[in-house]
């Protein structure tokens, strides 16, 4: 495992089972660096004055019994849209390698709807992903942004979200064709395009810009996170206004105050009682997991293998 800022005793690394399912030394390895991580967001948080909280699995497991969920495989955080854009503009800076602030904004072709916190000299590749895009994929953080919630909009800015992605993905490219008047005109639209949105930066403005509001709504949630408007929570933004200290492994951090109500919004009214059921990215396929390595040298090594 890589060296980490934050100290962890012989005893966290111990396997144990809990819950009926055994954490073997590399999950405990992989909480050690991801916990690693939220020390240093939490660090530059307090130093900019930027306010955030546990979130999802994360805060379940900190408010069911101050730690990880036995299956989980990462830390979820949310802010608030306007801590969340001065977070974005003012901390890339304050992370120095091996840290490092991903976000539509730092690289090309990043299009997920939030940010992550990544670890640059390890490697935790989603398969699905595998050979098929470039940017930093080592351990990650997730940080997702909380915008305000308008049901009577939802419908409209999701559509919109849908057709500017399928724009990007029509357009964004000038393949070569043996029709020359086809190739022609895929050239055109490809400097159309490029005239639209001369960067990645630009695009990933639009569409962040689709969610973003000038009014103050009673609900928030991730909506830049999901891709149909059923999948939405009405939040009610008291809940997630102001925080709470809470426990989480070996140290306090920040839940939304309303964070039981939250949780049973999210989970259900039963979300107290365990449920053993996959993490996201095991449902998803898995990961490709090193952490005494790079990314880019697990991608090296598989691109030889292949």
């Amino acid at each position: 495992m890589v060296p980490t800022k934050h100290a962890f005793p012989d005893s966290f690394f111990s396997e144990e089972d809990r819950l009926g399912f055994h954490i073997d030394r590399q999950r405990k390895e992989l909480w050690a660096v991801e916990l690693d991580m939220l020390y240093e967001l939490d660090r530059v948080c307090k130093k900019l004055n930027v306010s955030y909280f546990l979130e999802a699995g994360t805060l379940l497991g900190a408010a069911r019994d101050g730690r990880f969920i036995p299956w989980d495989d990462d830390i979820d955080v949310s802010m608030l849209r306007e801590d969340y854009d001065r977070f974005l503009k003012e901390g890339p800076k304050e992370f120095v390698y091996p840290y490092f602030l991903q976000t539509g904004y730092t690289e090309e072709e990043y299009i997920r709807g939030h940010s992550q916190l990544r670890r640059s000299d390890t490697c935790a590749i989603r398969t699905v992903e595998l050979g098929k895009v470039s940017f930093n994929q080592g351990v990650f953080l997730d940080i997702f942004v909380l915008d305000d919630l308008f049901p009577e909009k939802l419908e409209k800015q999701f559509q919109e979200k849908e057709r500017l992605l399928q724009e990007r993905s029509k357009w964004n490219h000038h393949d070569f064709h043996p029709n020359p008047i086809r190739w022609a005109v895929r050239w055109c639209r490809y400097l159309l395009y490029r005239i639209r949105y001369p960067n990645f930066a630009c695009f990933y403005r639009r569409l962040e810009d689709i969610f973003r509001s000038a009014q103050r709504s009673r609900y928030v949630d991730s909506l830049m996170f999901f891709s149909r408007p059923e999948q939405t929570h009405l939040f009610p933004r008291v809940w997630l206004e102001k925080t709470v200290d809470i426990s989480f492994e070996d140290g306090m951090f920040p839940a939304p105050i309303g964070y039981r109500d939250y949780l049973a919004m999210y989970y259900g009214s039963d979300w107290e009682t365990p449920r053993n059921m996959p993490s996201f990215h095991g449902a998803e396929g898995g990961i490709i997991l090193d952490l005494d390595r790079s990314y880019l040298d697990v991608m090296e090594e598989r691109g030889k293998e292949n």
